[in-house]
């Protein structure tokens, strides 16, 4: 079976930079630029810088032509190669104007 069977949506291969913000584990406010892999209507993977000690929700914000977001996002998995990237999943409750993918 093919991993693309169990998707919900459709993903839109769009590379678009983000901005992720947060509070790190430690304690710390963070507000880093990263990148999206691709989108879709509930969720994305972001390229993410490697130093980064995520938490399990941020805050996404993107303003681009292909993608807008201002979105709290649960962290539902995370890879560390060939490129550190994380997979997301938009809050339910969020509004359907927060998260769009053109």
């Amino acid at each position: 079976m093919l991993w693309t069977t169990h998707r919900k949506s459709h993903r839109f291969h769009i590379a678009v930079p983000i901005r992720i913000v947060g509070i790190d584990l430690g304690g710390a406010p963070f507000d880093c630029e990263a990148w999206t892999l691709d989108v879709c209507s509930d969720g994305a993977c972001i390229n993410i810088p490697e130093e980064l000690a995520l938490p399990r929700r941020i805050r996404i914000r993107a303003d681009d032509y292909q993608f807008h977001a201002d979105a709290e996002v649960d962290i539902v998995w995370e890879r560390l190669l060939p490129q550190r990237a994380i997979g997301v999943r938009v809050v339910p409750g969020t509004p359907p104007a927060a998260w769009q993918a053109r």
